[in-house]
């Protein structure tokens, strides 16, 4: 009974947490830890020469050290990195067959920052068990669940006495194998205690019985490449998701260097500098070929669309450029990558408006576009490079059971998108059109103001009175007076010429132009006709067409018909 309700228990919390794994969404994560009696520093297996217990070590079980108590807290707060939501802690070990009773619940599931080492530690059963069965245990404790599980183990598995190499070979190939087990990462942990050490196995396996998308392995096998820097780290499956990857960087190509400006109008070079990172943890790449192309249209920022009319760059427009892979790029390593993408069209702005014109003109624009760039790799060739893990019992069944000796090329490999920006900043050309457009307005202002400066002098002279002399610039008036009474306006138009607009409706006197042009007769009603003249120095002569105020006055209309006078009647008749 007691067996039974340990193995429901178990089976519900572990269906509790059943979600689709996903990049953003937290993740339970299940820490499994070997409590048999062979995890201590310096444990021999049994049959090994000069092997000593733990008594005769003087060393502790390794959860026994404050220094295990502390790793156990660094690591379980480094979940998070992983995107771990809970945690919780089990214990397993056996005495005799295993059942699933074996394991034993030391810390449930909290959030990570809830979790208490400290109290995982005490609540461990304070015998260790003699039998250890990784295979069993990780099959029970696995159906329904999703989420990452880590079982820390000293990989020593013996279900019977003289044979824990074929139950490390049974436990890599569960790990090969299974269809529910995506990814599986090992770490290597060295415990040293009293002159003795050895090296604890840190399984990472993401468990999901639905299927899980290439990039979000991918992006999982990223954080936990990044999880313990510094420690030996091997990825034994799947090494066919994002083996390499691509980290670049671009900057605009410049005609000009000097001057550090695009000119509109140009096509635009852009240089990739970057590394292809390789994630292999025990391959080296020898050959293949990359082809860099650009993967989606680089967009302008959002105020260089409004204001500028910046346009998005389109995929189409730029060249791709290929590469073969010929330095070995080891383990983790990485390789250099150069080269250039050119548009095959010009890139140039289109203002919303005259202000925005002016504006491009007179101070330029720095414009950033964003897009990515994609690589792709074909014919990569690799080859094993290195065993790892040392210290690490039964490791070295790992290669023929994971076949990394048989891997010698890589197919299907996901191609590499990373995003990119550039900056481009317009130069000189509009700037230059806008400085020849107030240049030649400069030319024409300077021109007129010139004209208009310059005064023209007239002679006024009338019959009877002494003549004026004025001065007039051009569009200027000037109002020609006798005696207090006003005879017309004089004005000088734009270009050479004047006119005279005599006064009209003035009952004293009348103002009509005379034969020559140059000259007008005031008819005064009270006296005699004067003559008025006007002249220009320099010979300027009256404007050809007449001003409608010059015209002669017409004649006064007849008298109108007396209304009331009386008929005449018919003429008398002669001879009556």
């Amino acid at each position: 009974m007691k067996v039974l309700c340990a193995a429901a228990a178990l089976c519900v919390a572990i269906a509790a947490n059943a979600a689709p794994i996903t990049r953003d969404s937290p993740m339970p994560v299940r820490i499994l830890y070997d409590n048999s009696g062979s995890m201590y520093p310096g444990y021999r297996p049994p049959g090994t020469p000069d092997r000593r217990t733990r008594e005769q070590l003087g060393v502790h079980f390794y959860y026994q050290t404050p220094a295990f108590t502390q790793w156990l807290d660094d690591f379980v707060h480094a979940q998070a990195t992983v995107g771990g939501g809970t945690v919780g802690m089990w214990t397993f070990t056996s005495n005799g067959a295993f059942t699933p009773a074996d394991i034993h619940e030391v810390h449930p599931a909290v959030p990570v920052r809830d979790f208490i080492a400290q109290k995982a530690v005490a609540n461990f059963p304070p015998r260790p068990g003699n039998n250890t069965y990784l295979t069993e245990t990780l099959n029970a404790f696995t159906p329904d669940f999703t989420g990452l599980v880590w079982l820390i183990t000293d990989n020593i598995v013996e279900e019977t006495v003289g044979e824990p190499d074929a139950g490390v070979q049974q436990f890599f190939q569960t790990l090969a194998q299974s269809t529910d087990i995506r990814s599986v990462h090992l770490y290597k942990h060295t415990f040293d205690e009293n002159g003795q050490s050895s090296a604890l196995a840190v399984y990472g396996i993401l468990v999901s019985a639905q299927e899980v998308a290439p990039d979000t392995l991918a992006d999982y096998d990223r954080k936990f490449s990044n999880l313990f820097p510094g420690h030996e780290h091997l990825k034994l499956k799947d090494l066919a998701i994002e083996p390499l990857t691509l980290h670049a960087d671009l900057q605009l190509v410049l005609a000009d260097r000097d001057k550090g400006m695009f000119k509109e109008g140009q096509s635009v070079q852009l240089d990739l500098e970057g590394e292809i990172l390789s994630h292999l943890t025990q391959h080296t790449v020898t050959a293949g070929h990359y082809d860099l192309a650009i993967a989606s249209p680089f967009v302008p920022e959002t105020w260089a669309q409004r204001d500028l009319g910046a346009r998005s760059l389109a995929p189409n427009l730029f060249d791709s450029a290929g590469r073969d892979i010929t330095e070995p790029i080891p383990p983790n390593g990485s390789r250099r990558v150069h080269t250039q993408l050119a548009s095959n069209q010009p890139v140039s702005f289109s203002p919303s408006g005259l202000t925005e014109w002016l504006r491009l003109a007179w101070s330029g624009a720095a414009v950033r576009y964003t897009g990515n760039v994609r690589m792709s790799l074909t014919d990569v060739k690799v080859r094993l490079q290195r065993q790892q893990m040392a210290g690490i019992f039964g490791i070295d069944h790992a290669s023929s059971i994971f076949s990394f000796q048989d891997v010698t090329s890589l197919h299907g490999i996901q191609p590499s998108v990373v995003p990119v920006s550039f900056a481009l900043r317009t130069g000189s050309s509009r700037t230059a059109i806008l400085l020849l457009i107030l240049a030649i307005l400069a030319v024409i202002a300077t021109i007129v103001a010139f004209m208009l400066s310059r005064k023209q002098t007239f002679r006024i002279a009338l019959a009877g009175a002494p003549p004026t002399i004025i001065a007039l610039r051009r569009l200027g008036t000037y109002s020609v007076n006798i005696e207090g009474k006003l005879l017309g306006r004089l004005s000088r138009g734009l270009t050479d010429g004047f006119d005279f607009a005599g006064t009209r409706g003035n009952p004293e006197f009348t103002v009509v132009p005379s034969g020559d042009g140059e000259a007008w007769d005031v008819k005064f009603i009270s006296g005699p006709t004067r003559r008025l003249s006007i002249k220009a120095d320099g010979g300027m002569n009256k404007r050809s067409k007449p001003s409608t105020a010059s015209t002669r006055a017409a004649p006064p209309p007849p008298p109108p018909i007396p209304r009331n006078t009386a008929s005449p009647g018919r003429p008398p008749r002669i001879g009556y």
